[in-house]
């Protein structure tokens, strides 16, 4: 099922984090969440975040994503060096799957950190090198890719936080066994009733 280009899957994903991120963060009272999406892509999350009333920015490191976003999304994403123009009155800064990306991973973290006001809650979601598909897979594995310069343990991964001055609150497991793929071809061939 798709509706606007995204999966109801991902759609029903996005809202979960979404709600989870709205209980942990600390907001004014009567105030909306302000939400810094790094690393924002096409603009999928904060598209979701902003339709379930949240206030959301975004950055991104590709031109062309952030020609898209600016396109047919109504919310400003902007491209990664003007990271700095944000001033540092974000309740949330969210790096979803970026972190492995980056050349200096503590360096980054505190750029994009550097954003919170105090008290703030950064939620950073990395491939986890300790999780069991990945020792199952091994080599083959998913998350294997030469765009991937880092891979994180949940130990590594709260030093790393500790390191760039904050606080672990939580941290969560979430994914599969990498059978997403098997699971979009069985559903493109499945039929109209399995479907829905």
């Amino acid at each position: 099922f798709v509706r606007d280009g995204r999966s109801f899957s991902f759609e029903w994903r996005y809202r979960k984090q979404v709600r989870a991120i709205s209980r942990l963060a600390p907001q004014p009272l009567g105030s909306r969440l302000k939400l810094l999406d790094v690393g924002c892509g096409t603009g999928e999350f904060i598209r979701t975040a902003v339709e379930t009333g949240v206030e959301a920015w975004g950055v991104e490191a590709s031109p062309y994503a952030v020609q898209h976003c600016n396109r047919h999304h109504p919310y400003p994403v902007v491209l990664m060096e003007r990271l700095s123009d944000f001033p540092a009155d974000f309740d949330v800064v969210t790096l979803w799957h970026v972190l492995e990306h980056t050349d200096n991973p503590a360096a980054f973290l505190g750029s994009a950190v550097a954003h919170l006001r105090a008290g703030g809650l950064a939620v950073i979601e990395v491939p986890n090198r300790n999780a069991r598909p990945s020792r199952y897979w091994k080599a083959r594995w998913r998350h294997i890719r030469r765009d991937h310069l880092f891979y994180f343990t949940p130990p590594a991964l709260c030093d790393l936080l500790l390191r760039a001055g904050l606080q672990p609150v939580r941290v969560c497991y979430t994914g599969s066994w990498g059978m997403t793929p098997y699971l979009n071809k069985v559903y493109r061939w499945s039929s109209e009733v399995i479907k829905h």
